[in-house]
C-alpha cells in the first residue's frame, strides 16, 4: 500500500472517529429536542396548556412558593380561603380575586362569600351563582358580614350595618343588636397542605415545562447556551458525515 493511500486511510479513520464522537455527544440532545418538539406540536390535542404540574420537587426547582399569609373563614363544615389572589372553597379553586377576603356565611338556600367591594353568592354545592357589587346595592366600604338573630344577612359598611331581603335586591339599615359576624379561622393542617399544593401548581403548566426543556431554560440561562452548543454539535455531525461520505467516494 502506498504512503498516499495510508495517509488517506488515516484521515478517513480520524474523520470517522470525530464523526462518532459528535454523534454520541449529540444523541441525548437530539432525543430531548425530538421528544419535546413532538409534544409541542400537539399541545392543543394533548391539553398541555391546561394540565398543571403537581410535583413539589419541580415547584421547588422553579422557586414557586405559597404566600406567607393565608386568610380563611369557616361556616358549618365548609371553609373559604384565600392564598395570594386565589379563592378556594374547601379543597378546590373557587375563583381568582385581587380583593381581600372578608367573610363567609351559610344561609338557608345558599352561601355568601365577601371580598372587598363584592359579594359572591354560592350554591349549596359551592358553585358561584352570582357576583354582586356596588351597582347592585352592596354597601360601600364593606368590612364584615354576618347573620342577625332572625337569620337575615347583614353587612357592616362605612356608615353602619345593612340588611338585605332574601332575594338580595333591597338593602336597608339594620338595627339588630345581636349579629353573629363571620370571623377568621385556622385551617386544618391537612386542608392547608392541599391548598398549598393547588396554589403552587396553579401557574406551572406541562406546556411551560416542555418548552423550558426544549430551549434548555429549565436549567437556567446557561441552559440556552448548552442547547446552542448541541445545535453546533449537530451541525458538525452533518458536516463530518457528508465529508466522510465524499472522501470515501473518491
Amino acid at each position: 500500500m502506498s504512503r498516499h493511500k495510508q495517509k488517506h486511510g488515516l484521515k478517513l479513520r480520524s474523520l470517522f472517529l470525530w464523526h462518532r464522537y459528535f454523534g454520541l455527544s449529540a444523541a441525548l440532545f437530539v432525543l430531548v429536542l425530538a421528544c419535546t418538539g413532538l409534544l409541542l406540536n400537539h399541545t392543543a390535542t394533548l391539553g398541555l396548556n391546561n394540565r398543571y404540574i403537581s410535583s413539589e420537587a419541580i415547584h421547588d426547582w422553579y422557586g414557586i412558593k405559597p404566600p406567607s399569609d393565608t386568610v380563611s373563614f369557616q361556616a358549618g363544615t365548609h371553609w373559604v380561603s384565600q392564598l395570594g389572589d386565589i379563592l378556594y372553597f374547601d379543597n378546590r379553586q373557587l375563583t381568582e380575586s385581587s380583593n381581600g377576603l372578608l367573610g363567609f356565611v351559610l344561609l338557608r338556600d345558599f352561601m355568601v362569600v365577601a371580598v372587598e367591594q363584592e359579594l359572591l353568592l354560592l350554591s349549596t354545592a359551592g358553585k358561584v351563582i352570582e357576583h354582586l357589587k356596588g351597582m347592585h346595592g352592596v354597601p360601600a366600604g364593606m368590612q364584615a358580614i354576618g347573620i342577625d338573630r332572625e337569620g337575615n344577612f347583614v353587612v357592616q359598611g362605612n356608615h353602619g350595618n345593612y340588611v338585605v331581603d332574601e332575594n338580595f335586591i333591597e338593602w336597608a339599615s339594620s338595627g339588630a343588636d345581636e349579629i353573629s359576624w363571620s370571623r377568621l379561622g385556622k385551617l386544618p393542617r391537612s386542608l392547608y397542605d392541599q391548598l398549598v399544593r393547588l396554589y403552587r401548581s396553579s401557574d406551572l403548566t406541562v406546556e411551560r415545562v416542555v418548552l423550558d426543556l426544549h430551549s434548555g431554560r429549565i436549567v437556567g440561562n446557561w441552559g440556552v447556551f448548552l442547547m446552542d452548543g448541541a445545535a453546533l454539535l449537530m451541525f458538525a455531525l452533518a458536516i463530518t458525515g457528508v465529508w466522510h461520505w465524499a472522501r470515501r467516494k473518491r
